[in-house]
């Protein structure tokens, strides 16, 4: 009954972040908010994705919009957007729903298990996993119940569960690329763990096979697995790009990392469980590793409190937490939700910029198809959402994109609107001698350009 209660409260909590966090804009919050509901539109219009990308999220909430279409809504931009936010607010709290099952057989005292499901739900990353990181958090949820099922096979031996966590990583490899990889490597090393040398080949055929999946759905990032040079450029150790934010969820990894190894060695009659701890080990410090690039660490922050959770699950199982762990894990919690709160993720386009996208619609009189529209990282998204055309950041002008659309218009900032957050400072496209200006208010200019004046000319972030 205390876990159902523990759940029940923290769902509620988690979901009403989420939905405040998604539905008090207009707009989804963050760099890439845009990119889902696009991408939906255009599964919905041309019957495939606009973009290559893992897809099954897009086909998810593509396949919802038809079901609401069917039963007599209109399929506009304003339902797939709605769909895309509800969506996106309902995936993380599911892994409260699918860790519940472990604690039939978990007995402990009532805080202890309130604070395992507050790892997964309110601690730093959980939190941030919204918006712009749709794919990753449904990613995400699947990898919590691939492990999960695990941990229910070895305090059961049903053979159901380990069908189920296969199911679960193949949902993961249709959903995100990092998320996989991450998946890749924390199930690779419990495999090896588990059955040793007798592991080795099929292993290796699992990765071959799992890195060949990436590579269908996105060659680009499939290329971009082999890349370890930028793994490895800038460690983090050596003062490379590291938020505070991540410097401290680094520090709880290490503090995982040291008492999952005392753990462990209470389980060697429980040998799963036991592979299960080393693994969550392991991957905590391959992916915190000192000498990866800040870059890196930044994006594999989010997945730390997977194996946290994982170890964490397992050890109230065998033991009760003392109240210096208690204060310290409650410590963890407090400071990631007044982080959530002061540090909320603000949209990328101000609704006045938006909204000043309309005016400018008679102005692009041929069909999207041969327009182009070039404008900063961000932005790119909402004006296709808005204006539906194609669109394209000034660094990746090609020469083979001169030959792909008969009118191309650049899009600026000219102010931001008093009161706007801070936004990322990612350059504007360049200013050329050509270039014609069609449109400006206070907020937005907009010029008819020559393609062939921008190509190598983007201006760098760094």
């Amino acid at each position: 009954m205390k876990t159902k209660l523990i759940v029940g409260i923290l769902l509620l909590i988690s979901l009403s972040f989420r939905f405040w966090t998604n539905f008090h804009e207009e707009l989804l919050p963050g760099i890439n908010g845009g990119y889902y509901p696009l991408q939906v539109r255009c599964i919905l219009e041309n019957g495939a994705l606009g973009f290559p990308d893992f897809p099954l999220l897009f086909y998810f909430d593509a396949g919802i919009v038809r079901l609401l279409s069917f039963l007599g809504f209109e399929a506009n931009d304003a339902l797939i957007l709605l769909v895309v936010k509800c969506v996106d607010a309902l995936s993380l709290p599911c892994v409260l729903l699918l860790l519940y099952p472990l604690f039939k057989k978990i007995k402990n005292d009532f805080y202890a298990i309130f604070l395992v499901f507050g790892m997964a739900s309110l601690s730093f990353a959980p939190l941030h996993l919204i918006a712009e990181l749709q794919k990753n958090t449904l990613a995400i949820v699947f990898v919590v119940g691939s492990f999960s099922q695990l941990i229910l096979f070895a305090q059961d031996n049903q053979k159901k569960h380990i069908g189920y966590s296969a199911l679960f990583f193949v949902l993961t490899a249709m959903t995100h690329f990092g998320t996989f990889q991450f998946s890749m490597v924390y199930l690779s090393l419990l495999l090896l763990l588990q059955f040793g040398k007798k592991a080795i080949l099929p292993t290796t055929l699992f990765v071959v096979l799992s890195v060949s999946l990436v590579a269908v759905f996105d060659y680009s990032r499939f290329v971009r697995i082999f890349s370890l040079k930028e793994l490895f450029e800038h460690p983090f150790i050596l003062g490379g790009f590291m938020p505070p934010p991540e410097i401290v969820q680094v520090l709880v990894a290490y503090i995982f990392i040291y008492a999952g190894f005392r753990f462990q060695k209470q389980l060697k009659d429980f040998p799963l469980k036991r592979n299960i701890v080393l693994a969550s080990i392991l991957a905590l410090v391959f992916f915190s590793f000192p000498l990866i690039s800040g870059q890196f660490v930044h994006r594999f922050s989010l997945f730390y409190f997977i194996p946290e959770t994982m170890i964490l699950v397992l050890y109230i199982e065998f033991n009760h937490l003392s109240r210096i762990k208690k204060v310290s894990l409650s410590i963890y919690l407090l400071l990631s939700i007044l982080g959530g709160i002061m540090m909320p993720q603000t949209i990328i386009m101000p609704i006045e910029v938006y909204t000043s996208l309309d005016k400018i619609k008679s102005k692009i009189t041929l069909p999207a198809t041969q327009t182009l529209i070039v404008t900063k990282h961000g932005w790119e998204w909402w004006t296709a959402w808005k204006l539906n055309t194609h669109v394209a950041q000034e660094k990746g002008l090609t020469k083979n994109t001169l030959h792909s659309y008969r009118k191309c218009f650049a899009l600026r900032e000219q102010k931001r609107p008093n009161g706007f957050g801070r936004m990322p400072p990612f350059p504007e496209v360049t200013k050329q001698k050509n270039d014609e200006t069609i449109f400006s208010n206070a907020y937005i200019e907009v010029d008819s350009i020559q393609l062939k004046e921008h190509i190598g000319k983007a201006k760098m972030l760094f």
